[in-house]
């Protein structure tokens, strides 16, 4: 998830949907929770848990409390030999959560030396920045009948919000055309910089239209609906209503380190013993909208301004009552994030070799688990 990234590498490959990547996973509230900075992988967008993940051929501990999908982010870059991609009728041998297709990640089995690499980086705004490092050590035994090698890799990225960027301050959608079915109209038509017109950071009467808002000066005025309102979807194009995206994280902040041993070791010409142990610490986080509440306010609080008081007693819907409802967002109160710590640990151990040319064996046990906060 952080300086080079395995998931996001994949995604750019056209049998592979967008949700490996980093910034898919800063959906809060889309999808199930604690998928904050995981790189999941997605084959022909039948969703992740028909997409069988393997390091060597065998099956990882999942990465998330509610999703049987391992993150990508344990995979150590330094041993990393090659990527094989299995699609179509053939994976389904693997069984259900294999219908889509099945990714094998195959590590390096004879590493030896000693391997240090370092990076940073930082997008052309000087923000969003990024590094990564890692040391690799292996060595050969006994003529090359063994082999151990461990990795230690240390990654820490920076997150970015919607508001670090003109493009993505507003919200840009296709929503359902209030003229669909005359002639020449779509039945789909796009909002810039959609706005709700129910609700907003200073607060807004929901009685409308029309509706008004509070300035920061505490007076009450007609809400601005910008470019055109859609009273029937309750949004405006622009204007000065809650934009729903403003807040959001583009990427989640990530940082985390990771440690792998693996060992083989040839018994006979047929038995090869083999182990890995997987050690990985990781924190993310990402922020969406400020929580939303209404409020049921009485028109003797005694920090009504006069003017919102006058307005409010000659507002048809407020005027002949004692109180009134106000819809806020309190974005002075902190924005709603989602904040994980995840401790993944697996180990492997097993035995394989080959019976004659026509026949191989392997038998392995694997114990693993991860723990979300």
């Amino acid at each position: 998830g952080t300086g080079v990234s395995i998931g996001d590498q994949l995604s750019v490959l056209p049998q592979f949907r967008a949700p490996p990547t980093q910034a898919a996973s800063t959906g809060i509230g889309l999808g199930a929770p604690g998928q904050v900075g995981l790189n999941l992988l997605d084959l022909r967008g039948m969703g992740t848990t028909r997409t069988l993940v393997l390091l060597n051929g065998r099956r990882l501990v999942s990465s998330s409390q509610s999703v049987a999908q391992p993150d990508t982010n344990t995979i150590p870059t330094a041993l990393l030999q090659r990527v094989e991609v299995l699609t179509g009728g053939a994976s389904a041998i693997y069984g259900a959560d294999a219908i889509a297709g099945v990714v094998n990640f195959v590590l390096k089995d004879n590493f030896e030396g000693v391997s240090v690499r370092a990076q940073v980086g930082a997008s052309d705004k000087n923000d969003a920045k990024s590094g990564s490092a890692s040391i690799t050590v292996g060595q050969n035994f006994e003529g090359g009948r063994g082999n151990v090698a461990a990795s230690f890799e240390a990654a820490k990225r920076d997150g970015l919000r919607y508001f670090d960027r003109a493009f993505s301050v507003g919200q840009a959608q296709f929503v359902p055309n209030p003229n669909a079915g005359q002639p020449g109209e779509p039945s789909q038509i796009q909002v810039q910089d959609l706005r709700l017109l129910s609700n907003s950071t200073g607060g807004t009467l929901p009685y409308g239209p029309p509706f008004y808002r509070f300035a920061p000066n505490g007076t009450l005025n007609p809400a601005n609906t910008g470019a055109r309102a859609l009273l029937n979807l309750g949004i405006s194009e622009g204007g000065d209503g809650l934009s729903t995206v403003t807040y959001n994280s583009l990427l989640p902040s990530n940082e985390r380190q990771s440690l792998n041993v693996l060992g083989r070791y040839e018994l006979s010409e047929r038995a090869t013993a083999f182990a890995h142990l997987t050690a990985m610490n990781q924190r993310s986080q990402a922020f969406t909208s400020p929580n939303t509440n209404q409020l049921t306010l009485s028109k003797t609080n005694p920090y009504l301004s006069s003017q919102a008081l006058g307005v409010l007693n000659s507002y048809g819907p407020t005027a002949t009552l004692p109180t009134f409802i106000v819809v806020r967002a309190s974005e002075d109160l902190g924005v709603v994030a989602e904040a994980a710590k995840r401790e993944t640990l697996r180990g492997l151990v097993g035995v394989k070799g080959a019976l004659n040319s026509n026949w191989s064996y392997e038998l392995s046990a694997s114990y693993g688990r991860t723990g979300v906060a």
